[in-house]
């Protein structure tokens, strides 16, 4: 294999597949990425199992096709160490490569690119396209809300539940104590795809923890002219998303198992009480609360909100801020940092809580935008 690219579309190339691979599987094909020459393309594939990623680059040039595997890790280290306008040339045949760069000269041990574990083809249940803005925007403000470390596996993720008849995406994650939710349209479904789905009500279904931050990366806020929106091909077992670009990539992970909560239980009607407050003075008082302590009492009123934080040491923390109050006065707890990371979440000047009593689930809304964002935080006892 030989070939010679552009030293940033290699580091471009090389983001999403390193990532997939297991960096703590030392000396494992599993902490390896396969780099493929063929044609005028060059692919890099990353992890294997629950997991997968692979980028191509177009119009690069191969002047001898091959593929070889080599060490994730230290690929990355030596090709962002490189002078950023710079030329690579990757030479590799059976066990080992160089990369050469101006004066700059690597000599690598590999493993033959056969070795290399494939994935099995996914068996489709249902594919559709969605708006890659509006993906990246749900994965930003619902991710907070995932539990990291749980028993319960199937809360380390994000349920994705699609609405067929409706066509909406529905993006949830819990860690039991707070949830975050948004719903958006999706396009039109892929056409080469028998998709059974759409003779049912809905398809659910769970994506770890590292896809999603694999996916977060590997999105872009920002439309640009001529990109595709996102490819999202959901099997039985797994799931793909198809993501255009300089480097097209593939993300291709397991689905969790497991009963993700019925999340439409927690969700506080937006009919009760409910008090509207500025997001931005609301995020600042609590930020000074947190300074005294990790939990907030928080008291509705015709007056307004005033917030109460008190330590252990009997230090206090007292913040009013402006807000119209619909409703009987309410004192109710919470734990500063989930209250703050939804919040953080909203892009809304204003938000609106809705609160049935201080043991209910607290609902928290954004005021006056379009967006389908919702987000419940569980109270603390006071």
């Amino acid at each position: 294999m030989e070939v010679l690219v552009d030293r940033w579309k290699l580091a471009k190339l090389l983001e999403i597949p390193v990532k997939a691979a297991d960096s703590k599987a030392a000396g494992d094909m599993l902490d390896s990425v396969l780099v493929s020459a063929c044609g005028e393309t060059l692919t890099i594939v990353g992890g294997y199992g629950t997991i997968a990623a692979s980028s191509t680059l177009s119009g690069v040039s191969c002047q001898q096709e091959g593929k070889i595997c080599l060490n994730a890790g230290k690929l990355m280290r030596i090709v962002s160490a490189l002078p950023e306008d710079c030329v690579v040339k990757i030479s590799g045949q059976a066990t080992e490569a160089t990369i050469r760069a101006g004066r700059v000269y690597y000599k690598l041990a590999g493993i033959p690119g056969d070795d290399f574990p494939v994935m099995q083809n996914l068996q489709e249940r249902f594919a559709f396209y969605c708006p890659e803005s509006a993906l990246k925007s749900a994965l930003r403000r619902v991710s907070h809300a995932m539990a990291k470390k749980d028993v319960r596996y199937y809360l380390n993720g994000m349920l994705i539940d699609v609405n067929p008849s409706e066509r909406t995406l529905t993006l949830v994650a819990t860690d039991g104590h707070r949830l975050a939710m948004e719903s958006f349209v999706y396009e039109q479904p892929s056409e080469n795809v028998d998709n059974d789905a759409e003779k049912k009500e809905a398809l659910k279904c769970v994506i770890p923890l590292k896809t999603v931050a694999l996916l977060e990366k590997a999105l872009q806020e920002k439309e640009e002219p001529g990109r595709m929106p996102v490819g999202i091909i959901i099997g039985k077992t797994d799931i793909e998303f198809v993501i255009d670009g300089m480097a097209a990539s593939s993300i291709r992970s397991a689905l969790v198992g497991g009963n993700f909560p019925d999340y439409r239980a927690v969700l506080t009607s937006q009919d009760g009480d409910c008090a509207t407050v500025g997001r931005k003075e609301l995020l600042m008082a609590l930020r000074h609360s947190e300074k005294i302590d990790i939990k907030f009492n928080m008291r509705l009123s015709g007056d307004g909100l005033e917030i109460l934080s008190e330590s252990i040491e009997h230090d206090t923390a007292q913040i009013e801020i402006d807000a119209v109050v619909n409703g009987e006065e309410k004192h109710l707890c919470f734990q500063t940092s989930y209250m703050i990371d939804a919040l953080s979440a909203c892009d809304d000047d204003e938000v609106k809580i809705f609160s049935k009593d201080p043991s209910s689930p607290v609902l928290l809304v954004g005021n006056g935008g379009e967006l389908n964002a919702q987000f419940v935080v569980m109270p603390r006892r006071i």
